[in-house]
């Protein structure tokens, strides 16, 4: 398991976009978590984070190899991991809202909610991807 994290840590630093995320702001730390001698706290420090929980998931090693778990949501096989993907969300009024998605699997959106408690559901409609 040890060598498992350490492989993760390693393809996260070599992927450049995927290490920015290593630096992203936690959006609740001022106001819940303890003080840090760091200056901020990071999504990464926590485990209530969906940034958290996705790269764990998609960047352990050997996770894309057999694309069993892209099938398994319903992607392609062997698809493109994408973290902070920026989407482009149709809105009733006509216009677009470019929001900051978890993951982007390929043709897949992925929004992982942990703790909000207002999250809602929605019908599924077609992606729009740029």
């Amino acid at each position: 398991m040890e060598t498992s994290c350490k492989e993760a840590t390693i393809r996260i630093r070599a992927n450049l976009t995927w290490q920015r995320r290593l630096t992203k702001v936690h959006t609740q730390g001022r106001r819940s978590l303890p003080v840090t001698e760091r200056g901020r706290w990071r999504e990464l420090d926590t485990c209530t984070s969906s940034d958290t929980l996705l790269m764990n998931v998609f960047c352990y090693p050997g996770m894309s190899r057999d694309g069993k778990v892209a099938a398994l949501l319903g992607a392609e096989p062997h698809a493109s991991v994408c973290f902070g993907y920026k989407a482009r969300v149709p809105l009733v009024n006509g216009r677009f809202d470019r929001t900051d998605v978890d993951l982007r699997l390929g043709n897949l959106l992925v929004e992982a909610k942990l703790t909000e408690g207002d999250f809602q559901s929605a019908r599924k409609l077609r992606p729009i991807i740029d």
